[in-house]
């Protein structure tokens, strides 16, 4: 039983180092998600 316990405290800890490094790419890529659906779905005026 312990080993199991040990085994996901290890994934966990290794998922949480590698969103530590990886958080600001992950921030910046949203934001150009969102940049460009607000592009492709805001309103188009033509003038």
């Amino acid at each position: 039983m312990g080993g199991i316990a040990a085994k996901k405290l290890g994934l966990l800890a290794t998922l949480g180092v590698f969103l530590a490094k990886f958080w600001k790419i992950g921030a910046l890529a949203l934001v150009g998600l969102g940049a460009a659906a607000r592009r492709l779905l805001g309103r188009k005026d033509s003038a």
